[in-house]
């Protein structure tokens, strides 16, 4: 009989546990249901004021970027105005203090020469920058030649001759050089043009049915006037 009683209670204890259990089970579910529901109840009423606040964080930040852009475009707008307003009449000045004339004095290609005696040409001059070189041959003493050469300012700044370098007379040439008609200071304007004659007389001798070669030249420097 009290094997049976302690059986009836084991029993009767552990359908009051088993039921307890769950009791505390439905307990937490029905409390986790609440909590949610007092979560709901106390988001809701702020819903509209969360989305509008929301959306005012939209817009302010649209704003700010509209007025990034806009004094973006005032700072673009102000340096072409300053750009207008100096930067264009200084370049403008600059340019107006650039010299507007060149200086460009040189030979023509154009010559005449005359010749005494035996004196030739062995070939005809050569034309360089502000240079003519000469090739001739003399065969007695008082061979002479004279070449009529142009000299021209084709720039448009008025140019004076600052320097005239001839042949330099070497007795052991037996050749006299001279240069006329254009001195050292001559103005020439611009378009001018000027004649200069450059002389060489032999005063030497060769044996008979030789011939004495030399080769000369006579250059020009300037300067502005």
């Amino acid at each position: 009989m009290n094997n049976k009683y302690n059986m009836d209670d084991k029993f009767n204890l552990d359908d009051e546990e088993t039921k307890y259990n769950m009791d505390d089970k439905f307990s937490d579910e029905e409390n986790k249901k609440d909590e949610e529901i007092e979560v709901l109840d106390l988001w809701e009423p702020h819903a509209e004021e969360i989305t509008d606040a929301k959306d005012r964080h939209i817009k302010t930040s649209k704003k700010t970027t509209n007025r990034v852009v806009m004094v973006l475009v005032a700072i673009g707008a102000l340096l072409l105005m300053w750009y207008a307003t100096f930067a264009q009449p200084l370049a403008s000045n600059n340019k107006q203090y650039e010299p507007r004339g060149t200086l460009n004095v040189d030979f023509l290609r154009e010559y005449t020469v005359s010749k005494t005696g035996k004196a030739m040409e062995v070939k005809e001059p050569n034309f360089s920058n502000k240079k003519v070189n000469f090739y001739i041959s003399f065969a007695e003493a008082g061979d002479k030649i004279v070449y009529n050469l142009t000299i021209q300012n084709k720039g448009n700044l008025d140019a004076k001759i600052k320097n005239i370098d001839p042949p330099i007379n070497n007795p052991s040439d037996k050749i006299l050089y001279s240069v006329s008609g254009v001195q050292i200071g001559d103005v020439l304007k611009a378009g001018q043009e000027a004649q200069m004659q450059f002389t060489a007389i032999y005063t030497g001798g060769v044996a008979k049915g030789e011939t004495y070669s030399k080769d000369m030249s006579v250059s020009i420097d300037y300067e502005q006037a």
